[in-house]
Parts: structure tokens; sequence; C-alpha cells
């Protein structure tokens, strides 16, 4: 991303104005590199930006080529700053589907295709898998994560990250970041600590070890970097401070296991003044290291051959359809589906859901529900309303109808029905019985 960019870039020449006006002069994208799948329709185009920025870094003093990274772009769905549609490239179900299959067999073709796709676009580090547990149901970042349980989550991030790495880390690897240490759901109410009214992680039952569990995994499989998350412990033997800044958690706590981490500032220039010239020299080697295991410095640049034979490459094609199909659960049914009663050729009227899906599936869906076979209706959970453009990507608060809620709800919903009904009454079909339409 353009954090990545800029810190390779700097050294061409002084910043004469800001970031932005350096980013919008050598046409980086307002949001580097990551938005390339989106910047045509053709695979191959996704070679334009990172090649750009490679060139720039090639004119500097050394030479030294840029990690390129990005958020995860493997979905169906998009959210600013946590993950991006997956263009053109395979599309899958978001993590948390995929462990709903208990397959690591195929958690792992996952990640084969994510680093084959990745790297065809000179992507060379993935800030993921997010290790974070489902132990707070109102986190706002729920489907980023694999589990709540502990221990399975890390049975299945450990083949993942090795699957990112390939037959040993090198020039054939993707460097794996894993987020958000030392576990980032159990924010107080749920809420995203990119935020201020979610800068509190709490611990109900001294479980801060718990949260851990698939960290000390990932870094026993090989995880090459950390990256903290934003809030801050309460209730905690560490101080109250976030974590990317807290000595207790980056040096006694991770340190520990060696590495690097990725942190917004340096805990160093926060605690301790200037950063001595020794600690440069100390965290550019670390980063060094990995451009030559990389192999980067032999070739940075994208090759858009390689780019377009990757999009739409069509074994990854019909492993996510199937990944799609085996991550769908059922929580509760009332005998509601299936549809058994539905002849064929039964119509629907829908409400939230996709038509164009449905009708590719050769569903017949109409417009009008007096027209209708069958109503399917997707009922939106509540949420807190937020005034900012990026907090309202995020789905915060209680997902809890109150009482004035389900009660305009469930008075909406029955009088849908009823509507429904008593246009079935008055427009019957096929033989069917009034009252018969279903939602």
């Amino acid at each position: 991303m353009i954090g990545h960019v800029l810190t390779a870039l700097l050294a061409v020449a002084p910043l004469a104005g800001s970031a932005s006006s350096f980013i919008d002069a050598h046409d980086l994208g307002g949001n580097g590199v990551a938005d390339v799948p989106h910047a045509a329709a053709h695979a191959s185009r996704r070679s334009i930006r990172p090649r750009r920025a490679q060139e720039l870094a090639h004119q500097t003093r050394l030479g030294a080529p840029i990690t390129i990274s990005t958020e995860p772009r493997h979905s169906f769905t998009e959210n600013i700053g946590t993950g991006f549609k997956a263009g053109s490239f395979s599309g899958w179900p978001e993590v948390l589907g995929l462990a709903a299959t208990w397959d690591s067999a195929l958690v792992c073709k996952f990640a084969e295709a994510v680093r084959q796709e990745y790297r065809a676009a000179r992507f060379r580090c993935a800030p993921q898998p997010t290790l974070d547990l489902a132990t707070e149901p109102q986190w706002v970042r729920l489907s980023d994560t694999w589990e709540e349980d502990a221990n399975v989550a890390a049975k299945i991030i450990v083949p993942y990250i090795e699957d990112f790495h390939g037959d040993g880390f090198g020039p054939h690897s993707l460097a794996t970041l894993p987020k958000q240490f030392p576990g980032g759901d159990p924010v107080e109410n749920g809420e995203g600590s990119h935020f201020s009214y979610g800068k509190t992680a709490t611990y109900p039952g001294n479980n801060f070890g718990y949260h851990l569990v698939p960290f000390e995994a990932a870094i026993a499989a090989g995880a090459r970097a950390m990256m903290y998350y934003f809030s801050r412990p309460i209730g905690t033997k560490y101080e109250e401070v976030g974590f990317g800044f807290n000595k207790g958690t980056v040096t006694d706590l991770l340190r520990k296991f060696g590495g690097k981490h990725v942190t917004d500032m340096l805990v160093d220039l926060i605690w301790n003044g200037p950063v001595t010239e020794e600690h440069i020299d100390t965290s550019v080697g670390r980063l060094l290291r990995e451009k030559f295991l990389l192999r980067l410095f032999d070739n940075p640049f994208v090759d858009p051959g390689a780019a377009e034979r990757s999009g739409g490459n069509e074994y990854f094609v019909q492993l996510r359809r199937e990944a799609q199909r085996r991550s769908r659960t059922l929580l509760t049914n009332n005998n509601a589906v299936p549809l058994r009663r539905a002849p064929w050729g039964s119509e629907f009227y829908i409400e939230g859901f996709n038509k164009t899906c449905m009708e590719a599936r050769n569903v017949t869906v109409v417009d009008k529900p007096e027209e209708a076979d069958f109503a399917l209706l997707k009922v939106e959970a509540p949420s807190l309303p937020r005034s900012g453009a990026f907090e309202k990507s995020f789905a915060s608060g209680s997902f809890e109808f109150d009482k004035e809620e389900k009660g305009a709800a469930g008075q909406d919903l029955r009088r849908r029905l009823r509507d429904l009904r008593q246009l079935r009454r008055r427009f019957p079909r096929r033989g069917l019985r009034p009252g018969q339409a279903r939602m």
C-alpha cells in the first residue's frame, strides 16, 4: 500500500509538498497500488501502478525495490481499509466461510490461489491472515476472523501460512503479515479501534492469553512479521496504552519471538527520543533480508503476460465455486426451506437478494408481489448510525432489535405477509391454494 511506496521512494527527491501531491505527481493513485485490479477490466492492467512504483524506486541511490502489499482482495465484498472486491482475481468466501467448511485442504488451495495471483501482479506481501478470535459477536470485523475457538483457528492457519510461503520461504513465496496482535476482537461493545470509541480492549475472565494461541501458531509456522491492533488493554498486567506503542507487548511479549513488527510509529521514537542510526541500520537490515529472500532485487517488475494468465484461472474459478457452495451454513430453519412444495417454474418476489444472480440460476423473479408464488425477504440487522464516510462502512453497536424496532419490523413483516396472502387470493396461480405463498 502507499505507505510502503513512500517509505521506499523518499530518497528519490525531497517532498516539495504533501504526500498526496507526491502520489498525484507520480500517478500512484489515491490508495496506492491497492486499487490496481480495478484500474481496468483486463487483468494485465494490474501491472501498471506496481511497475511505475518500482521504476521510481529504481531511481533511488541504491535502487532498493519496494515490497508491495495489499489488503485482502479475493471476496465479493468491499470495505474501505479492510479489503477489496476480487475484481479479476478469483472470488472466494470470506475466511469465516472457508473455516465453516472444516476442510483444511480447501483452505490450502485458497492460499495457493492467492499466492499465485498476487505474485503475478507483484504483490509480494499480504497483511493476513487475520488471527483475531470471534469471541465478541458484535465486533465490526467479525467476517475477517476464522473461528472463536483458539485451538481450531491455530490448526487452520498453520497450513494456510505454509502454503503462502510455498516450499521454503524464497522467490516463489508470498510474505505473510498476520494481524492484529495480540487479538483485536475483544473490543468494548464490539466497536472498531480505528475510531476513538473503540480504543478499549477488555478481557472478561482474564483470557488475554487465550487470544495469543493463534499468533503463537503463526510464528511457529514461519510468519514473517506482525501487525498490531490499535486498541489498548484494560485490566491486564500491561500498560494501558495502544498495543503498537506498548513496550510490554512490543518488546517483552512479541520481540522474544524474533523477527520484525509493523507499527504506525517507531516505539523507540515515542519513548526514548530520536532514533539512533544504529537502530535504523538494524531495522533496514531486517527489511533488506526479506527483499533478498524474495529475490526482489533480481526481478521487481510485473510481467504483464503473467498477470494476464492469472486472471480468471479456470482451476481457481472452479475451486472458489466449490468453496462458495460448501461455506453456506444453515443456522435456523423452522421447516421454511427447502421449498419442497415449490413446483417447477414457480415465480419469486424478492427483497434484499441479487436478481441477476438468481436469474442466472434459472430462478424466475418478478417485480410485483401479486405476480409471485413465493416471496423471499432479507431483513438487515440494525446497527448504530455513524456520520463519517469511513465510519459508515463498519456496522457496529448492538445488532439486536430493541422493543420499538422489533415492533416496527414485526408489524412491517406481518403487513407484507398479509398483503401477499390477500394478493394470492385475488390472483391464484397454478392451482395453489390461497395463503400458500410463503416468506
